[in-house]
């Protein structure tokens, strides 16, 4: 969900478009990432979360990253892409990695929406089972 593929022998900056890695290589201070919000003007996190609350909240949770969690590797890992696989795409910055799902013969949903999974859980979780369904799984009983 909203996230790169992994490229097994690849990292997350080698595979970042250019003006990513630049920037998160430009915010590295003693080998630690500020927190997400950081990475952005103010005004684009406060454009998708307008409610208060919900912004301070959010932000008060985020850690800061260690500049070498974008730098690791991917492993290699035999056979992973042959398990039941699927991509919910919620914002227009993860378009390539939807592409690049369905050109791997994944089921791909899109809801538009950047931060969906705070503004709209319930959408995002209905978008989820309707793609779990589409997959062929089933949804666990509750008791």
């Amino acid at each position: 969900m909203d996230a790169g593929l992994p490229r097994p022998g690849q990292s997350a900056l080698d595979t970042a478009p250019a003006a990513f890695r630049e920037r998160l290589l430009e915010l590295g201070s003693d080998g630690m990432l500020p927190p997400w919000n950081e990475w952005f003007p103010p005004e684009a996190i406060a454009s998708h979360l307008p409610d208060p609350d919900l912004h301070a909240r959010f932000v008060a949770e985020l850690p800061q990253l260690p500049l070498a969690y974008f730098q690791e590797p991917a492993p290699e890992v035999r056979g992973w892409d042959l398990l039941p696989c699927g991509y919910v795409q919620l914002s227009d910055a993860y378009a390539d990695a939807a592409r690049d799902a369905a050109a791997r013969g994944w089921p791909v949903l899109q809801h538009a929406s950047d931060l969906a999974m705070l503004t709209q859980p319930e959408a995002v979780a209905r978008t989820i089972d309707r793609l779990l369904q589409r997959m062929g799984m089933r949804r666990p009983a509750v008791a």
